[in-house]
Formats: structure tokens, sequence, C-alpha cells
């Protein structure tokens, strides 16, 4: 990278870095204005309690250590009486955990992904096919010419901050001539799958009998 293209895209970050969350209280959330989630719920179904399941004690700690955190920040409240529940699924994911605002009738917390596209889509529309790509929590600008990357970026972190959308700085990677993108490596010659995506189909070993072209079936 020459120097001063260098210099004027540090300059550049460090000038938006209210664009990043930094911790967990910095993640204040999409004004419910814009889109607010909710789950559709047919009346007639009887609501459904589930028994609570026994975590192992590493889990536990896990679970309460999330919750806490949530709960501070206001992404969760306590609800007193619910009428679904349902136990606590812990999984290891990228994604920062979104709440809902029909707390009485959730599972403790519920993904929004499709929410979150939904929103991405519109507010990045006049963007998406031209110098931006979007895919649930995924997002990459492009740009076509060398020189137009931190005016595309710019117009970019423009529409997120009008919004109150936040990157996650750990996440992010600039100036990037290749890289990968939904399990695909992306490059300027072409989109190619990841080779650690196809590892097993690369390693699978040529059959040599008639019971190795049936197990393939």
């Amino acid at each position: 990278m020459p120097g001063q293209v260098e210099h004027d895209f540090v300059k550049f970050l460090k000038a938006r870095s209210k664009t990043f969350t930094w911790k967990h209280e910095d993640m204040q959330g999409i004004d419910k204005s814009i889109i607010t989630p909710k789950i559709n719920i047919d009346p007639s179904f009887r609501p459904v309690n589930q028994k609570r399941s026994k975590f192992a004690p590493e889990r536990n700690q896990v679970i309460q250590q999330e919750v806490e955190k949530l709960l501070k920040i206001g992404m969760i409240k306590e609800v007193q009486f619910p009428r679904w529940l349902a136990n606590v699924v812990v999984v290891q994911k990228k994604n920062d955990p979104d709440g809902t605002s029909d707390q009485e009738d959730m599972t403790f917390i519920t993904p929004i992904g499709a929410t979150h596209q939904r929103v991405a889509n519109k507010k990045f529309e006049e963007k998406l096919g031209d110098t931006m790509e979007i895919y649930v929590y995924d997002m990459v600008v492009k740009s076509k010419k060398f020189e137009d990357q931190l005016k595309d970026l710019e117009e970019a972190f423009d529409i997120l901050d009008r919004y109150n959308m936040k990157l996650n700085p750990s996440k992010c990677h600039f100036r990037m001539r290749s890289g990968k993108f939904l399990g695909y490596r992306v490059t300027k010659r072409r989109t190619e799958a990841s080779p650690e995506q196809i590892k097993a189909i690369l390693d699978l070993r040529s059959p040599s009998s008639t019971n190795d072209i049936q197990r393939l079936a």
C-alpha cells in the first residue's frame, strides 16, 4: 500500500472509530422506529414450558455470564411470568446475540438473522450489487478501482452511522485483494470454493472396487 494511501486510510478509520463496537455496552441497537422483530404466534396453540435441563458446571458458568452481560446492556430483560419457556441452547457462534420485543413469548433469546438481513437490504439497497454485498451478518465493500476504495468505504460507514449499526473490529478486514466470503475465496480473477470447505472431498480416496462405488451412492 503506498505511503499516502495508507496514511489516509488509517486517518479515516481513526475518525470513524464510533462505528465500531469496542465493548458490549456500545451495542445500543437499531432504533425501534426503523424495525422491530416480532414473533408470529397462533393464539390457539397451547404455550409450551419445557422442563429445566441440567448443564455441566462450565456451561452453567457460560450461561450465567452471558445472561448478566445481556441484562446489563439492556438486550434482554427478566420476565416474571413467561407464557412460553424453553431451555437455553449453548452454541459457539461468530455472530453476536440479538434480542426481540416479545419477551413473554420467546424461548430466552432468539436469533434474528432474517430481520437483520431485511434491515441491511433496505438500508444498503442503493449499494448492493454495486459496491457492497451483504448476507445476514457478513458484509463486503468492494471497489473496481484502487483509488475508489476509501470513497466506497466512507459511503458504507455513512449508512452504518445513520442507522446506528455497529461493526465488530475483531471481525473486520480492510484493503484486501482477496478473502473469504460465505465459504468461498473471492479474488480479483474469480470466486472459488475455500479449500477448508471442500477438504473432505479433496481427500476422498478414488474408488477401487464395486463396493467403493456403491458407498458413494
